[in-house]
């Protein structure tokens, strides 16, 4: 029970079931998501009893990144292709804000592996991953999306030791986004 990660979900959980039962266009399709968030405790249950080395860990965590930026390379393709939003990428749900929120979540851990990476390969691979999470955000067109991603750099940025790299992918974050953000 001392597990951050499955109390964060389970937070993650009431917030979606609270946003769905005041849906705007359908109760019962919102509802669905909080029937799949529910769903996710079990193998986060699994993970969190079976993970215990720091090995375990680290390919659980290189997975969930790979994951994610193959949603992002969807939203990427299809924001280039069509314009507009990115909807319709796959993973857990189609709409275009949950894009922005799923690259939201991993893009502070692609950047702290970034900087504490012990191989410069490693390295590389976390800093393409980050600018990948950030063009699939901007891909998705949501602005809480972008502001939460500046925000949480800039809040890494206030604990991280290597404050000079820290800031410059945060900057280059930055201008990425008053260069590429909707105008609406």
């Amino acid at each position: 029970l001392g597990n951050a990660g499955l109390w964060l979900q389970l937070a993650f959980t009431v917030a979606t079931y609270l946003a769905a039962k005041d849906a705007k266009w359908s109760v019962e399709v919102a509802s669905k998501h909080t029937t799949v968030c529910l769903l996710l405790l079990i193998p986060m249950l699994g993970l969190v009893a079976g993970a215990r080395a720091h090995w375990q860990f680290r390919i659980l965590t290189w997975g969930w990144l790979l994951g994610v930026l193959h949603l992002s390379y969807n939203g990427i393709s299809i924001w280039l292709r069509y314009g507009g939003r990115a909807d319709n990428v796959g993973g857990q749900s189609s709409d275009a804000n949950w894009l922005g929120t799923i690259c939201v979540c991993v893009a502070p851990i692609a950047l702290s592996m970034f900087l504490t990476e012990k191989t410069r390969l490693m390295r590389l691979a976390a800093l393409g991953a980050l600018a990948v999470y950030g063009v699939g955000i901007m891909a998705s067109g949501s602005r809480g999306a972008m502001i939460a991603l500046v925000g949480g750099m800039a809040y890494w940025l206030l604990w991280t030791s290597k404050k000079g790299r820290a800031l410059g992918v945060a900057g280059i974050g930055l201008a990425g986004f008053l260069v590429i953000a909707p105008p609406d």
